[in-house]
């Protein structure tokens, strides 16, 4: 599980990153709790919920396709591509204006689909003990 431990890693990192923005933020619009209705505020709430709403079921299913004997290419693939594509969700979130950006957008489908890809492969997997 090299490999998933390596992407959890990284993806702990850019959580506390996020974790330490939204403080950050709190600070700067005077927030104690919830999200007021500053919109620097709410994206990095955002970013950070979004990324805890997305990391955990990836990291297991990444985790059980490594287990049950997934090459070491597609998952070097696959968690590369999950933490660039929760990397691009959250800079395009934390940057966009008034209408969402490619980089936002590139990220939350990276993301679907690295998640979808390694659900499939790992039921092949499972099936074909």
């Amino acid at each position: 599980m090299h490999i998933t431990f390596i992407t959890a890693a990284f993806t702990g990192l850019l959580y506390a990153l996020l974790g330490l923005q939204v403080g950050r933020m709190r600070g700067v619009t005077k927030t104690s709790l919830g999200m007021g209705d500053d919109p620097r505020l709410m994206k990095a709430v955002r970013a950070h919920a979004n990324l805890t709403e997305w990391a955990p079921i990836t990291l297991i299913v990444l985790g059980a396709s490594e287990s049950l004997g997934a090459g070491y290419l597609e998952m070097m693939i696959l968690g590369v591509g999950f933490f660039a594509a929760r990397v691009l969700h959250a800079w395009g979130l934390l940057t966009e204006t008034d209408k969402p950006n490619a980089l936002r957008s590139l990220g939350a489908m990276g993301t679907a689909v690295i998640l979808l890809w390694a659900s499939v492969h790992t039921l092949i997997l499972a099936y074909s003990l």
